[in-house]
């Protein structure tokens, strides 16, 4: 199945799975660079047998700026005086912001 008006700075790939019931399932992965211009994208997905009529999907791609990511980490801090006892311990999350650059 090809795709169609992909824009440039974008690879589009399609992985097929094998038929079940007689139903074929794809994946479509947008890979889209660092040098892709902002915007929105109409992009077709066209499905194609012999003696039959094309079917086309349209999908709109939206390519959104980057966003400024910054991670700050801190050590957690414990005081005791001397002589004293603590279990102030308390375990940490730390939540991570995944960001793919394809540069």
């Amino acid at each position: 199945m090809p795709v169609e008006n992909v824009p440039s700075g974008v690879t589009a790939t399609l992985v097929n799975t094998n038929p079940v019931g007689g139903v074929f399932t794809s994946t479509l992965t947008l890979r889209v660079s660092a040098d892709a211009k902002v915007g929105q994208y109409p992009i077709a997905i066209r499905a194609h047998a012999d003696g039959v009529v094309d079917a086309v999907l349209t999908v709109t791609l939206t390519v959104l700026d980057a966003p400024k990511l910054a991670l700050t980490l801190s050590r957690p801090t414990v005081t005791v005086v001397r002589g004293g006892v603590t279990t102030a311990l308390r375990p940490k999350t730390l939540a991570v912001l995944r960001y793919l650059d394809t540069r």
